[in-house]
């Protein structure tokens, strides 16, 4: 898939920033390839109501390695739910994380992960995705 420099939802432009990071697949929480990486992360992450991560390659950046598109927006008490794609492996999947209250009173998260057959999304109509992947997390 092609990067893209505006966000699907909101037209505004992807920021752009070098990170270096842990890769469980292409940093993003997959669970194929792990190592230490560097890579072009491209985020439309300020907006209240949606957030969009894509990664590239650092030498290549016209193919994105992966994206994460929140379907469920987290909160300060509550966790949420995202999807997640690695490309080159064929992957999809859903994280979503739950805030926990243990005895000790520290608040923490808890992570599921749910693969969903792999498919490659259609950003040209943000709300007709979001529809699709929370069908995939009902009848998944």
């Amino acid at each position: 898939m092609n990067t893209f420099s505006h966000c699907p939802k909101c037209k505004q432009p992807m920021l752009n920033e070098s990170q270096v990071g842990f890769d469980r697949g292409y940093s993003m929480g997959l669970t194929k390839g792990p190592g230490l990486r560097r890579f072009w992360q491209l985020s439309c992450s300020k907006s209240l109501d949606h957030r969009i991560v894509a990664n590239t390659n650092i030498n290549d950046n016209a193919i994105l390695d992966g994206l994460s598109i929140h379907i469920i927006m987290p909160t300060a008490d509550e966790g949420g739910k995202f999807a997640l794609w690695d490309f080159a492996n064929k992957y999809l999947s859903i994280l979503e994380s739950t805030l926990i209250t243990p005895r000790t009173r520290s608040l923490s998260w808890k992570e599921r992960e749910l693969e969903i057959p792999f498919f490659i999304p259609d950003l040209s109509n943000y709300d007709k995705l979001l529809n699709k992947l929370r069908t995939c997390i009902t009848f998944g």
